[in-house]
């Protein structure tokens, strides 16, 4: 059993592996995917964010929303997403996460407003536990990233070049990719209470 002596992983180590696991197959699967013209992931996506926010409340909506929202104004080539692509989306989230929510509602009425007001807006605004500075991600993530690290300089590089071949190779799946990196980074620095 996890956290009992002598463990040897704890709950919240397995859950960090078990989301970066999730990532890591979405990011294969949409690099697999990218270019397909009718392959559809809204399903899968669907049911990940509705796990997701099994988990952790309305932060994957916080994580996922905004970046796409910013990409699709950046890009002048977007396709539109039709409103019943979007409520399937959102039907789907809420398919996952309903019964488990009414369940919990009816066995422990005050889960819900400890779940989703003290435990993910209060510990964002006014943090209570795991306090830490805003760069403390910035060394963990420069270091998990090793040894992809030494290559950011020439990264930085290709992605401020102004040439014109340069820049014709840098696509809006590569902006995507970065834009939702830099967002969760930046919205997890800027938390009060690390996690």
């Amino acid at each position: 059993i996890f956290n009992h002596q002598p463990a040897k992983i704890f709950m919240g180590d397995s859950g960090s592996l078990m989301i970066g696991l999730i990532n890591s197959i979405l990011v294969i699967k949409f690099i697999n995917v990218a270019d397909a013209p009718f392959v559809s992931l809204q399903v899968p996506a669907a049911v990940a964010v509705g796990f997701g926010v099994l988990t952790k409340g309305p932060v994957p909506l916080l994580l996922l929303v905004p970046p796409v929202w910013l990409h699709r104004r950046l890009n002048v080539q977007r396709v539109p997403i039709p409103r019943k692509h979007l409520f399937g989306f959102l039907a789907v989230v809420l398919a996952v996460n309903l019964p488990w929510y009414l369940a919990i509602l009816f066995r422990e009425p005050v889960f819900l407003r400890y779940f989703f007001w003290e435990h993910n807006i209060l510990r964002f605004v006014k943090p209570f536990d795991h306090l830490q500075p805003v760069w403390f991600y910035l060394p963990i993530l420069l270091a998990g990233l090793l040894p992809a690290t030494t290559l950011l300089y020439s990264f930085a590089r290709y992605l401020l070049a102004g040439e014109h071949e340069r820049a014709n190779t840098r696509t809006p799946a590569l902006g995507f990719a970065l834009l939702v990196g830099l967002w969760c980074v930046g919205f997890f620095s800027v938390s009060g209470s690390k996690l």
